[in-house]
């Protein structure tokens, strides 16, 4: 697990949540003998990309999804294929729940470390959490762990543009009202959008 990478996006498309579906997948999902299991976990990837572009169920999302991206409701019919894809070709069930992990006055360091309990992982599973981001960023991505105080990405586009893939708590912010040069410098979260996926062997 640890030498696997995310797979990149291009620089101008809008299919960071087919992205972040897939990068997700990739860290859940048990692809045989994992010592020996790059080339088939990147082979696979390749299949799964393709499944969550020409499924019936989300083909009609294409090909606006290329330029604009998609919004929650979109997310969740990519993840429900994602799932189908996962108990057919991999060791691996994939559930999905959309935890409250905002209330109203809380801070980016009360949601985060409400997502570090919600992604504490007992024996035998792994979770990410798909992460919806507003401007300017207007990604989805996917947290792979949160830490006292960073949280660590696997994302499709190289957020947060660090060396180490990680992010601040600090830099975060649900201040919609932010504007100017510290809009950019924090990052806003969308909190009507996360997605916590967990994996158990079948």
């Amino acid at each position: 697990m640890a030498g696997i990478i995310p797979v990149r996006q291009g620089e101008i498309d809008g299919l960071c949540g087919v992205y972040a579906v897939l990068n997700a997948c990739r860290l859940l999902c048990v692809t045989g003998d994992e010592r020996i299991s790059t080339d088939l976990r990147w082979n696979e990837s390749k299949r799964l990309f393709r499944t969550l572009c020409l499924s019936k169920s989300t083909n009609d999302l294409f090909p606006d999804i290329v330029c604009n991206g998609t919004e929650g409701p979109g997310m969740k019919r990519l993840i429900a294929v994602a799932q189908k894809w996962a108990a057919q070709h991999s060791g691996s069930i994939i559930e999905s729940a959309q935890p409250k992990l905002h209330v109203r006055g809380g801070t980016a360091r009360d949601f985060f470390e409400r997502l570090r309990e919600a992604i504490r992982v007992t024996r035998g599973e792994r979770k990410a959490y798909i992460l919806g981001l507003g401007p300017p960023w207007n990604h989805w991505t996917v947290v792979r762990s949160v830490r006292d105080d960073d949280v660590l990405f696997f994302d499709s586009w190289g957020f947060p543009l660090s060396d180490c893939d990680a992010a601040p708590i600090r830099a975060f912010t649900f201040d919609r009202k932010a504007r100017g040069v510290e809009t950019y410098r924090r990052h806003l979260i969308d909190a009507d959008c996360g997605f916590l996926l967990t994996s158990r062997p079948k």
